[in-house]
């Protein structure tokens, strides 16, 4: 096994706020190798908090914002764009 295996994968949490310090973007989440633990840090006071990691791997995809909506499609009609100068009358 290498080295970077075996530790666990970290990464910092943007526009986290620690619930003990109320520091912003300090907090680090740490996921083990087998992804059955999660632990979140705080590099500024030191508070730990362990979570039990949920598997994602079946769970559905959220939606993203630019998804389309459900609602029911607009039909689109051509405009006839008529000429605004008055008509030429040859008598």
């Amino acid at each position: 096994m290498t080295a970077s295996s075996e530790l666990p994968r970290r990464r910092f949490i943007a526009g986290a706020v620690c619930p003990k310090c109320q520091a912003l973007d300090r907090m680090v989440l740490e996921v083990d190798v087998d992804d059955n633990e999660q632990t979140r840090h705080c590099v500024a006071c030191g508070f730990s908090e362990t979570l039990q990691a949920k598997s994602t791997r079946n769970a559905p995809m959220p939606r993203a914002r630019f998804e389309r909506s459900k609602a029911q499609a607009v039909d689109v009609e051509p405009v006839k764009i008529l000429d605004p100068s008055p008509p030429s009358y040859k008598p």
